[in-house]
């Protein structure tokens, strides 16, 4: 027999709306990890282990700085911010980060400048990865027309660490 009253909603409540920073702490050293294996070659010279484990802090500062960003425009954290957000964000950024890292191996030769490849690599890529992002943000942000505060917030919220991460994947990731 369960017994549901005011009190167990409450409880229920608040125990899921406390986030938990060792899970989100564990899923990033995760993607970190999982970014340096799919970046690994037993060729020392091919191996980018150091690209993926850069891109996916990329990714966690421009999250952190499009929450910061969020926070001060006014928007306030909740339960789905903290405890899905970052990995969410942290999905979407990464896979445009191992698109342009797979296509900037593709295109690399030791004897072209960095500037040139770069400029190969975001030819092949850079339409796909704006036109996930665009989509990407457009969609989140359009779900502002949600009538409820709290899933508005979060929809806003992704979108603006779609659009931070676009920008940093797009000029930070290429310099490194």
């Amino acid at each position: 027999v369960h017994v549901w009253t005011a009190d167990s909603a409450t409880d229920v409540v608040e125990q899921f709306s406390t986030g938990s920073p060792v899970l989100i702490i564990v899923g990033y050293l995760l993607m970190i990890v999982y970014a340096g294996i799919a970046l690994l070659s037993l060729d020392p010279v091919q191996s980018r282990v150091n690209v993926g484990v850069v891109g996916v802090f990329l990714v966690i500062f421009s999250t952190l700085a499009a929450l910061g960003f969020s926070s001060l425009v006014g928007l306030a954290l909740n339960p789905t911010s903290t405890q899905v957000l970052p990995f969410l964000v942290l999905g979407l950024g990464v896979d445009d980060m191992f698109v342009m890292a797979h296509a900037f191996f593709s295109v690399y030769d030791h004897r072209a400048s960095a500037r040139r490849m770069t400029s190969e690599c975001l030819k092949r890529v850079g339409q796909s990865v704006t036109l996930t992002s665009v989509t990407n943000g457009a969609g989140f942000l359009l779900a502002a027309i949600v009538p409820i505060p709290a899933m508005r917030a979060f929809a806003i919220q992704v979108g603006i660490c779609v659009i931070f991460n676009y920008f940093v994947l797009l000029f930070a990731f290429p310099a490194y």
